[in-house]
């Protein structure tokens, strides 16, 4: 429920009629659901120049055994023998690209809603007409944060009697269905147990009821005893942050490891739109970005890009194939942090005392 509308000082702004009473604004009709947004400006797209060649390094036999070592010691029931032994005929020192994109949407919608009324301003139809949802003025929060807003849109506030209690202020209790109490459990109804007064109803054969002690109704919980609710319309303001990222070829490792693995950031740019790389050294980044850029752009209807931007980076990437006693594969060693990745691992035990 929102907060009341306060002014500074006892009264209204000025130049605002005070509505003397509540009363019905029958002449409002309210809009609820999901507004359009408005249309995007135009944007031109600035000139590109092609990335230079990343060094990310290599890595030697030594660096790749050392990696596994430390991965072996992290890892319970993985030995150690098989690094110290196996033999690694090749190394192939790559990398693999990392391209991610945001788009920063604003999604707004009306809906009614309703609150006690007691006695606070109401800023109705009469004191103007009600903006249209995009022209109200909402702060931006952090970008590219998720986040939502509501905000009471102005001049659409109307008191009404409550369409529960019908302004009675009070309905019917339903643990007794109105009827004050219910009969004794204890005695049925008869007023006697043992022969004796019943000690539950102290005779009478009926339970005075605990929720409404005894009168068959309890106050209204839709307008809180009050009668009349106040009527308004909501603007609900919803910031989505859309995330897509492309990733090439890294063989048989998972693409989801390098979205956590370090790398090194080539490219980066952050503008209300932003257009497609197309100076990458690897052209399966340029065509993804261009996919992507273009998917986004009509990918929320709903929504008004408030902020777009993405980013290029590059990740080392080392395949080595492994050879120890009848055992052949291969297995990556990956990001700045070195982490280390096998489909299976060669010398696995059950009772973690391989050494």
């Amino acid at each position: 429920m929102m907060d009341e509308m306060k002014y500074p000082g006892s009264g209204p702004p000025p130049g605002i009629a005070v509505c003397p009473t509540p009363h019905d604004n029958d002449g409002y009709v309210p809009d609820e659901g999901i507004i359009m947004p408005p249309t995007a400006p135009p944007f031109e797209m600035p000139p590109q120049q092609r990335m230079p060649v990343v060094e990310l390094g290599s890595l030697s036999d030594e660096d790749v055994r050392e990696a596994c070592l430390q991965f072996a010691s992290e890892n319970c029931c993985y030995g150690t023998k098989f690094i110290r032994e196996t033999a690694l005929p090749k190394i192939f020192n790559g990398c693999t690209f990392h391209y991610q994109l945001e788009t920063y949407g604003e999604k707004r919608e009306t809906a009614e809603r309703h609150e006690p009324y007691r006695g606070e301003y109401v800023d109705g139809p009469e004191n103007g007409f009600p903006p249209a949802p995009w022209t109200i003025e909402v702060p931006i929060p952090a970008m590219f944060v998720p986040s939502i807003a509501k905000v009471e849109v102005p001049h659409t506030a109307r008191v009404k009697e409550c369409l529960r209690c019908v302004g009675n202020c009070r309905i019917r209790c339903e643990s007794c269905y109105g009827r004050g109490g219910n009969t004794c459990w204890n005695c049925h109804g008869s007023g006697r147990r043992d022969a004796r007064p019943c000690p539950s109803c102290t005779g009478s054969g009926r339970q005075r009821c605990w929720n409404c002690s005894g009168t068959g109704q309890v106050k209204c919980g839709t307008c809180d005893g009050l009668g009349r609710l106040r009527h308004f319309s909501l603007l609900i303001v919803t910031w989505s942050n859309h995330v897509e990222s492309y990733i090439t070829d890294t063989s048989k490792l998972p693409k989801t490891e390098i979205l956590q693995a370090q790398g090194k950031e080539i490219f980066k740019e952050e503008n209300l739109k932003v257009y497609p790389i197309n100076h990458a050294t690897d052209e399966t980044v340029n065509a993804a970005s261009k996919a992507m850029v273009e998917k986004h752009e009509h990918a929320f209807p709903n929504e008004f890009i408030r902020q777009q931007r993405h980013m290029l980076r590059a990740v080392p990437l080392v395949r080595a194939e492994y050879v120890w006693k009848r055992k052949q594969g291969e297995f990556y060693v990956y990001g700045f942090q070195k982490k280390v990745y096998f489909e299976d691992y060669p010398q696995k035990c059950c009772c973690c005392t391989c050494c």
